[in-house]
């Protein structure tokens, strides 16, 4: 190549590239520290940026139970619980929150991490929450 054709040519300019894979190591070190930081870090954290998390209903403090689209470990947990106490199958259980023939998402949300779609965590966490305080009607609707 000849010295002119090398100046005409652009590269990619050093400055944009580094940035851009700085800016992406930093969100990767965000995300791998927030999945490594436990419930009371995070709640530290949204409340240094701002975050705040709106007092529940008169019954009592209800619980975080996702994370954005992602439902938190403790509330796998919980769900799990309640599927073995209860002995539905999340087909069942997605039925009764009012989503029939879903069942698969929840399984695949509870099994593997999988996003769930934002009504249905408002349902699960209503559904949580009933079933929690130990309502004897919730169960009996699908025995």
């Amino acid at each position: 190549m000849t010295k002119k054709k090398q100046k005409q040519r652009k590269l990619p300019m050093q400055g944009e590239v580094q940035d851009r894979e700085q800016a992406r190591s930093a969100l990767h070190k965000l995300r791998k520290a927030w999945k490594r930081a436990s419930e009371s870090e995070r709640q530290a954290f949204r409340a240094e940026v701002g975050l705040q998390i709106p007092a529940s209903s008169a019954i009592g403090e209800r619980h975080l139970i996702a994370d954005g689209r992602y439902l938190l470990p403790n509330t796998i947990k919980r769900i799990e619980t309640i599927l073995v106490r209860r002995r539905l199958s999340q087909d069942a259980l997605m039925e009764e929150l009012g989503f029939p023939g879903e069942g698969k998402d929840l399984v695949r949300a509870l099994a593997k991490g999988r996003s769930l779609r934002l009504r249905v965590i408002a349902a699960l966490d209503e559904w949580l929450t009933v079933q929690e305080q130990g309502d004897p009607s919730a169960g009996k609707a699908a025995d």
